[in-house]
């Protein structure tokens, strides 16, 4: 982990599930985290970027697309995962998800993986 100012730390880790592969990036604030996903092979540009957060008015964190890529399945699975971990972690999370198709068998392990890392 790497200290990045006041309140903010940095974190990287590799998902290895066969011969996919899924580099993950998060960063701490305060009162939110920020999880960049993307495959080795990508250009890794932020092509997409979600918001999640919890109100007091539903149940399930409401969601957000603050910007959207042509890749459709990855938009999906970043408001996703943002659902599900600011639900856990009663924190903002934004995620950007730049993932193709191929990684749909590992998602759901990802996000299992990103809950236990994030969550306490």
């Amino acid at each position: 982990m790497v200290e990045c100012g006041i309140d903010t730390k940095q974190f990287q880790f590799d998902f290895n599930k066969g011969e996919q592969v899924v580099l993950a990036q998060v960063m701490f604030l305060k009162d939110s985290f920020h999880i960049y996903l993307t495959s080795p092979n990508s250009d890794h540009a932020m092509s997409n970027l979600s918001a999640a957060m919890n109100t007091r008015f539903e149940p399930m964190p409401i969601s957000s697309n603050l910007f959207m890529s042509e890749n459709v399945t990855a938009d999906a699975w970043g408001t996703s995962i943002g659902q599900k971990l600011a639900k856990r972690s009663n924190a903002q999370v934004f995620v950007s998800c730049n993932l193709s198709a191929e990684h749909e068998g590992i998602i759901q392990e990802l996000e299992q993986e990103l809950m236990k890392l994030l969550v306490l």
